[in-house]
């Protein structure tokens, strides 16, 4: 029977395989890998189950890749002629003009020499053999998931995986700019959901401090609105396209009646349904067809009751485009949705 790897954040583990459970695709949970790394068994091919998992916009798994093969003592001379039938097998399936990136990981623990070694002779083979070599824009995608005692390894378009980035686990660097690591989320709602930000006009930013989001948003080119009592980073609170407004969202939605906004952002720490409250409220702020994006901070129990909550009263006055648990959250998920019209 077809096998797939799938990932989420350790956290979420039970939560992601409910997911796929209830989406009726008939999985089988073999074993956890590791903390939020489960191999599933399934009676369809993963070019079925792949779109089909797209389409149901599952909210905590965030990376999935075909098993085509397994490989036991794969240290052994044996295992190193299985490894050669199977790359064979994938370069008849792969296409010389469409890049490919080699994506390998290691169970907790592992030494880290054979997935480097083993890293290297996938590239040099493909490579050696014609195909064009992209680590970070591939279009095809050699997976892999090493254990003590198999190497698990599989072939997909990067458009099935969920996620082009290996696992799922998106890598943004620390910069001198940096000025929160929340910037991250924003970075990668955009990247993941290939979102396309106006680059012009005004966004709204709820919950502001320290500034990581509203420094994403200028880097746009857009003027913000920064609402937030606490404190801005002196960088963000001197930048003459910020105003700041140093008062809670409550006030600043009973006072404001200037510019419309074009964007509406919100990272604030509240629960769901308050947070959904404010910004159905600053809705009459928002241009036609403005997006939204929001985190939900999730409850301590039943999260999916909370999240559909507070997704139906979104939908009060917007249009839902995507959610998911971004590999950048943490006991959160991210919701992009578009200002309904004639609301």
């Amino acid at each position: 029977m077809p096998q797939i790897i799938f990932s989420c954040r350790e956290e979420s583990s039970q939560l992601a395989w409910s997911e796929l459970q209830r989406g009726g695709w008939g999985l089988s949970l073999e074993s956890w890998l590791q903390k939020g790394v489960g191999l599933a068994s399934c009676p369809q091919d993963f070019a079925a189950l792949a779109p089909a998992i797209q389409a149901s916009r599952l909210l905590f798994v965030q990376h999935i890749f075909p098993v085509d093969t397994v490989i036991t003592n794969y240290l052994a001379p044996e295992g190193s002629e299985l490894l050669d039938k199977a790359l064979d097998s994938f370069a008849l399936r792969m296409s010389k003009t469409a890049p490919f990136a080699i994506q390998l990981r290691r169970a907790i623990g592992l030494n880290d020499s054979y997935q480097g070694e083993l890293r290297t002779l996938l590239q040099l083979y493909f490579i050696g053999n014609g195909f064009s070599h992209h680590t970070r824009y591939p279009e095809q995608i050699i997976s892999g998931y090493v254990t003590s005692t198999s190497l698990y390894l599989g072939l997909s378009l990067a458009s099935q995986n969920l996620s082009s980035w290996n696992g799922g686990h998106v890598a943004y660097a620390l910069r001198p700019d940096t000025i929160s690591r929340s910037e991250f989320k924003l970075l990668e709602a955009i990247e993941c959901f290939q979102l396309s930000l106006p680059t012009q006009g005004v966004a709204l930013d709820l919950g502001a401090a320290p500034g990581g989001w509203t420094k994403i948003l200028l880097e746009r080119g857009l003027k913000v609105l920064a609402v937030d009592p606490g404190a801005l980073d002196p960088r963000i609170k001197a930048h003459p396209q910020v105003s700041h407004y140093a008062m809670t969202t409550q006030q600043f939605l009973r006072t404001y009646r200037s510019t419309p906004v074009n964007l509406l952002v919100n990272d604030m720490r509240m629960d769901i349904i308050p947070s959904v409250e404010l910004v159905n409220a600053a809705a009459s702020l928002l241009a036609p067809d403005s997006l939204l994006i929001m985190t939900f901070k999730l409850p301590g129990s039943k999260p999916f009751a909370a999240i559909h909550q507070g997704l139906s009263l979104l939908q009060q006055e917007y249009s839902l485009a995507h959610q998911r648990q971004l590999f950048h959250n943490r006991q959160e998920v991210t919701i992009v949705a578009i200002k309904s019209p004639g609301r």
